[in-house]
């Protein structure tokens, strides 16, 4: 168990907005492409040696996953497409580097996930998102350097991620797991749960926020109407892909309509959103691929800004990138994996968790980018397709 703590451990510190990219930035620092930190050194290597080692660990395990074509058997498909969006794209260097780092994330899950059953690989999870939260806590209340956010978003907490977004993202799949997982002791479960509503409010995350208290009211709900589990696993899946259609369709067609201190546009969301969906129809089928919206492609910074006048470092939308990404082909693939599931084969406690953590993770996405990118909520929504396999009750 504390060879795979470890591995899950390094994924989220690893990859997008974790631990090491504030190392690399040498502390909090104000967001932006004006402030962006350059950085060449050994730790820019940090994912990929993880990536490397995972499969070197996980490697035979996941080969024999593919070959027997293991758990949901659509959500594989859909990394052939991006492998497939990937060649096509504007750089492929940057697209197979984040389309590697994915597949190691996959792996990960898998090796952890055939190596044990439900029980054994939620509290695993449960485990590390633990440590981070406390973790967390400790750097900003003690190292406010590098725990607390400067700049535009000073005194938000930021924990050990380089944004309090990041930090928000965190605190929502880390509270949909703890609620999942039955299998601990209940006072401390019930104490992380509360460490990670307090976590979200303290990072400033509205959206994160906000989702944590809905994905609270949806826990209770799923938990205690048994009766209709599928039912309501399908209805939330719908509703969290429903959400982001309307959200996107206001902020583009109505940006001014006051909603409490904000508007619709979102921060400015409208002009990103609208860029994107124009750009998707470049490449309609299969997307643009992996990782073209990166201050790497000098191609994408200079076209951004020619067009909006700022360089976004993301969509900010989840589904507007699967979108630009993958193509039509890609976000079919993917809506269908979410639904395909054997009610006779599922248990209850899997239910609870596909649930309460598919909901969480793509209610973000209506307002983050975390759904084609590996990070700790990409990590989380993977785990919950491999398990499907390995649950018990």
């Amino acid at each position: 168990m504390i060879k795979d703590c470890f591995f899950v451990f390094l994924s989220f510190i690893v990859f997008r907005g974790g631990f090491v990219d504030l190392l690399k930035d040498g502390g909090a620092r104000p967001e932006g492409f004006d402030n962006f930190v350059g950085y060449d050194g050994p730790l820019t290597l940090a994912p990929y040696i993880f990536g490397v080692l995972v499969f070197y660990v996980y490697g035979k395990i996941f080969i024999n996953y593919i070959i027997n074509i293991g758990g949901n058997k659509y959500f594989i498909v859909f990394f052939l497409v991006l492998f497939i969006s990937s060649i096509f794209s504007e750089n492929t260097v940057l697209a197979f580097k984040a389309y590697f780092l994915i597949i190691s994330g996959f792996c990960l899950c898998v090796g952890i996930c055939e190596r044990g059953d439900f029980r054994y690989a939620l509290n695993v999870f449960s485990f590390i998102m633990a440590t981070i939260v406390l973790a967390s806590y400790i750097s900003a209340l003690f190292f406010p350097s590098y725990g607390v956010s400067v700049g535009i978003h000073a005194g938000h907490w930021q924990g050990v991620f380089s944004h309090k977004n990041y930090l928000g993202q965190f605190c929502v799949v880390s509270l949909a797991i703890f609620l999942a997982n039955k299998y601990i002791n209940q006072t401390v479960r019930l104490l992380f749960i509360f460490l990670c509503v307090c976590l979200s409010f303290l990072s400033g995350s509205t959206a994160s926020f906000f989702i944590s208290i809905i994905v609270l009211f949806v826990y209770w709900i799923s938990d205690f109407l048994w009766r209709v589990d599928v039912f309501i696993a399908k209805t939330l899946i719908s509703i969290s892909l429903f959400v982001p259609v309307i959200i996107t369709f206001i902020a583009l067609n109505f940006p001014g309509i006051q909603i409490g201190e904000k508007d619709a546009s979102i921060s400015g969301r409208d002009a990103i959103w609208r860029y994107f969906i124009d750009k998707f129809f470049d490449n309609i089928f299969f997307g643009a691929g992996l990782s073209q919206i990166s201050t790497d492609n000098e191609y994408f910074v200079d076209d951004i800004l020619k067009n909006i006048g700022f360089v976004a470092s993301s969509t900010h939308s989840g589904y507007v990138d699967l979108l630009y990404s993958s193509g039509l082909i890609g976000c079919f693939v993917f809506v269908v994996s979410l639904f395909f599931f054997d009610r006779y084969k599922l248990s209850r406690s899997y239910n609870l968790m596909y649930s309460v953590v598919l909901f969480s993770v793509l209610l973000l996405n209506s307002f983050e980018s975390v759904l084609v990118m590996l990070n700790p909520v990409l990590v989380t929504m993977m785990l919950v397709f491999v398990l499907e396999n390995c649950h018990d009750d």
